[in-house]
C-alpha cells in the first residue's frame, strides 16, 4: 500500500512520476538513513517520500534557483518545515567532512561536468560506512548530444569504476528500462 503526498503545486503530472519512483525505491525506503543529504533534489518529491518513511534529518543541496523555488513550495505544501534547503553546488559543498550517514543523488550525475569531483565530495561529507544511493539514465538513453543539460552518458562498467575510485564500494547495482541504480557504501 502506498501513501500519496499532498498535491504538488502546478506539477500534478509529477504525482504519477512520484508513484513510479516509490515503486522503484520501495525496498530502499525501508533502510535506516540517519542524517541524510539529498543532492540535486529537483522538485523535492523524493524528499517527501523519505519523510513519509520516517527519515527525520534531511538536508537538501540544490544548485538551480528555479528548482529551489519549486522545492520550497513542495516542502511547504507537505508540511516539511524542518527540512534544510540550501543553495549550492556539490562540487563546492559548504559541509564539514563526514557529517551525513546517507547521500541520495538521483538523476544528477549526468548533469555534472565533473562527476568524479562530485563523487569525491560526497564521499568526503559522508561518514565512514555511510551509504550512497545513486541513479543515472541508462547508457545511450539520454546522451548529451540529445538532451540539453546532460554532460555525461555513463555505461555500467565505467560508472562502477568511477564510483569505486572515489571512496565508495558498490554493493548493489541493477537496471530497469530507464535507469541504472547503484547502492554504495563509504569505504572505511
Amino acid at each position: 500500500m502506498t501513501r500519496r503526498s499532498k498535491q504538488i503545486p502546478n506539477h500534478t503530472w509529477h504525482l504519477l512520476h512520484r508513484e513510479c519512483n516509490l515503486a522503484r525505491w520501495e525496498h530502499v525506503l525501508t533502510q535506516e538513513y540517519g542524517e541524510t543529504l539529498e543532492v540535486g533534489p529537483g522538485m523535492g518529491l523524493f524528499t517527501v517520500m523519505l519523510r513519509e518513511r520516517g527519515v527525520k534529518d534531511i538536508v537538501l543541496l540544490e544548485k538551480s534557483k528555479a528548482c529551489i523555488k519549486i522545492i520550497a513550495d513542495t516542502l511547504r505544501i507537505n508540511g516539511l518545515k524542518d527540512v534544510l534547503l540550501l543553495e549550492g553546488d556539490i562540487n563546492e559543498s559548504p559541509f564539514v567532512g563526514r557529517c551525513f550517514d546517507t547521500i541520495v543523488c538521483l538523476e544528477v550525475l549526468e548533469h555534472l561536468v565533473f562527476p568524479r569531483k562530485a563523487l569525491k565530495e560526497m564521499a568526503r561529507v559522508c561518514r565512514k560506512g555511510g551509504d550512497l544511493y545513486l541513479t543515472v539514465p541508462l547508457n545511450g538513453l539520454m546522451p548529451p548530444s540529445k538532451v540539453r543539460g546532460h554532460h555525461q552518458d555513463f555505461d555500467h562498467a565505467d560508472l562502477h569504476a568511477l564510483i569505486e575510485s572515489t571512496g565508495w564500494t558498490v554493493y548493489k547495482h541493477f537496471e530497469d528500462d530507464t535507469y541504472q541504480y547503484f547502492y554504495s557504501r563509504r569505504k572505511r
